[in-house]
Formats: C-alpha cells, structure tokens, sequence
C-alpha cells in the first residue's frame, strides 16, 4: 500500500475523528477512558495519500491513556 509516512500533528485530523474525541476528554479518574471508535480515510492519516483518489478506509479505535495523551489503530475497514 506504500502508506509509511504518517501525519503527525493532531491539528490536521478532523474534529470527528476517534483520536481527536480521546484529546478532547478529561482523562478519567482510572486512568484510562472507554475506547472511541470511528472509520477514517488514509488521506486523512498518510502523506502522498489524496482526498478522492483511491481512498483506503480504516477502523480507528482510540483511547486516552491519562496524561500520556492517546493510543491509536488503525485496521483495514470491510468494504462499505
């Protein structure tokens, strides 16, 4: 797939997104929030990867790891 070169700032994901809702909680009490999941675009993810053009989809699953930010995965989505 050639998708080796991920988007590392949090300002270029969209607000929707798992890994921004998990940035946007407080931290809980435990430590650890509940997981958010959403489906994402490489576009969204990878550079070289544009809006429109043969777009791959992916499960994101999220979760807050307390003061140490987020856990993000990303998996191949079934078809839509």
């Amino acid at each position: 797939m050639g998708l080796v070169n991920p988007k590392r700032k949090r300002d270029v994901l969209p607000p929707d997104c798992a890994t921004m809702q998990c940035w946007n909680e407080a931290p809980a009490s435990s430590g650890l929030n509940e997981p958010q999941e959403s489906v994402a675009v490489a576009s969204n993810w990878f550079y070289g990867c544009y809006p429109g053009q043969n777009e791959i989809y992916f499960k994101e699953v999220a979760v807050r790891l307390g003061a140490y930010g987020c856990f993000t995965i990303l998996t191949l989505h079934a078809s839509l």
